[in-house]
C-alpha cells in the first residue's frame, strides 16, 4: 500500500486511524477534571517561580486530546510528530516563535493528574516547557486506554 506525505506523517505521529470522540470505557467528566487539574498545577508551579499563568486555549486542547488519544489507542508513547505534524496543526490556530509538548502516563494512580505534573518537574526538559517564561497559551488533552492508563498531553505557545 502506498502512503501519501500527509498519511505518512499521521501514522509516524502515533494518529493513524485515531478516533479523538470520547471512548465507550472513558468519561467525558473524569477527563475535563483531570485536564482541569494539569492546568492549574502547572499555572501554580508557575505563579510560584513568579511567571505568569498560562491562558487555555481549547483549539490547542482538541491537538492535545488528539495525541493523547493516538497513544491511549495503541500508538508510540513519544514526542514523534511533534515537530511537523502537532506544530502544524498549532500553526494553523496561532502563528508561533516558539512551541513544546509535554507527555505522561500512569495507571491506578489516585491523582493521576498531580503524578504527571510532578513527573514533568522531575524531567529538566519537561520542567523548562513548564517554566519557560514566553509561553504564553496551554492546550490539555487527556485520554483513557481500555486497560486504564491515562495519557497525558500539554502543549505550550509562545505566539509571534
Amino acid at each position: 500500500m502506498k502512503l501519501g506525505f500527509v498519511s505518512t506523517l499521521l501514522l509516524l505521529a502515533g494518529c493513524s486511524s485515531v478516533d479523538v470522540s470520547i471512548q465507550p470505557h472513558e468519561n467525558a467528566k473524569e477527563l475535563e477534571s483531570l485536564s482541569y487539574t494539569v492546568f492549574t498545577k502547572v499555572n501554580a508551579h508557575r505563579l510560584a517561580k513568579n511567571l505568569s499563568e498560562l491562558k487555555l486555549d481549547l483549539r490547542l486542547s482538541k491537538i492535545a486530546r488528539g495525541k493523547s488519544a493516538a497513544m491511549a489507542q495503541g500508538g508510540e508513547f513519544s514526542h514523534v510528530g511533534f515537530n511537523v505534524v502537532r506544530a502544524g496543526q498549532i500553526k494553523n490556530i496561532i502563528p508561533f516563535r516558539r512551541a513544546g509538548e509535554n507527555l505522561a502516563f500512569n495507571t491506578n494512580e489516585a491523582d493521576p493528574a498531580a503524578r504527571a505534573v510532578k513527573m514533568w518537574q522531575k524531567s529538566p526538559s519537561h520542567l523548562a516547557n513548564m517554566e519557560r517564561p514566553e509561553y504564553s497559551i496551554t492546550g490539555i488533552g487527556v485520554a483513557k486506554s481500555v486497560n486504564g492508563q491515562i495519557y497525558f498531553t500539554q502543549l505550550f505557545v509562545h505566539p509571534k
